[in-house]
């Protein structure tokens, strides 16, 4: 009879554990970088067009990238299924590939 105010204790079940899969995504580079063997062809090409305008100039090659080929057929991909949409306008800010980790 005077138990009716005491706070009764209920047993707490267990919490379930569920397998997490994680799914990373990796952003797929604009422009990646070209192959340490072609930079001879582009200074000189670079070289050829920088010296009929200015005569007295140096040329410097910081870094040399190209379109990434995998942007490029994404792009691809999405502009030919867009294209089938009217009056509507689309910007890909960025491209990513999802990577399980295992």
């Amino acid at each position: 009879m005077f138990n009716l105010f005491k706070k009764r204790t209920q047993e707490v079940a267990p919490p379930i554990v569920k397998e997490q899969v994680v799914e990373q995504w990796q952003a797929v580079p604009q422009y990646v970088a070209v192959d340490p063997r072609d930079y001879p062809q582009v200074t000189v090409i670079a070289a050829s067009l920088a010296s009929g305008s200015a005569t007295n100039s140096q040329f410097n090659l910081k870094r040399l990238l190209i379109a990434n080929p995998e942007a490029k057929r994404v792009g691809i991909i999405v502009s030919s299924l867009m294209a089938t949409q009217t009056q509507q306008q689309y910007v890909i800010r960025s491209i990513k590939k999802r990577v399980n980790g295992e």
